[in-house]
């Protein structure tokens, strides 16, 4: 590889990274006309799919990748707009549970058609038979999880991994 110019890998992960921002302007802009932020309808939409429309927040922060402290602004907007309610977990206090109301449902409902165009709109130019290999190899990728950049930087130069 030339000095300055980009890998294929690069390329690639860049272009995933540009087609996810894009894909979240895409959907803010419907989500912004119901007002709801792209976090807030997530939050919505998980908990509509989850047993009871209830979750603690601390799952809720694990699933879509939003820091706790970040989540709990997320849920103290959707109480404020009515949209969810939070509460103690009957079995443990210190967990804060967070229920989609009928107001919440209302919304991602309304949103549904729209979401569902936009969605289709990205993956229309992959084939069926290839949207499970690319949610499988995106998976993948995710499997990667969290990790301390500067220790794993750190990590491969005493191994001499570049």
């Amino acid at each position: 590889m030339k000095g300055g110019s980009l890998s294929s890998d690069e390329k690639v992960m860049i272009a995933l990274v540009r087609v996810a921002e894009f894909f979240k302007r895409r959907s803010s802009c419907i989500f912004n006309y119901h007002g709801l932020s792209f976090s807030q309808y997530n939050v919505l939409r998980l908990l509509e799919t989850a047993p009871g429309g209830r979750l603690s927040i601390t799952e809720i922060s694990r699933r879509l990748l939003v820091s706790t402290p970040n989540m709990s602004g997320i849920a103290k907007r959707l109480e404020k707009s009515e949209f969810a309610t939070r509460g103690s977990d009957e079995h443990d206090e210190r967990k804060t549970i967070l229920e989609i109301t009928p107001k919440g449902r209302k919304v991602v409902s309304d949103i549904r058609s729209d979401q569902e165009s936009n969605v289709r709109d990205f993956l229309d130019c992959c084939p069926d038979a290839q949207r499970s290999d690319m949610l499988r190899m995106l998976k993948k990728m995710l499997e990667l999880g969290d990790y301390d950049l500067r220790g794993r930087l750190a990590l491969n130069r005493e191994k001499k991994i570049p």
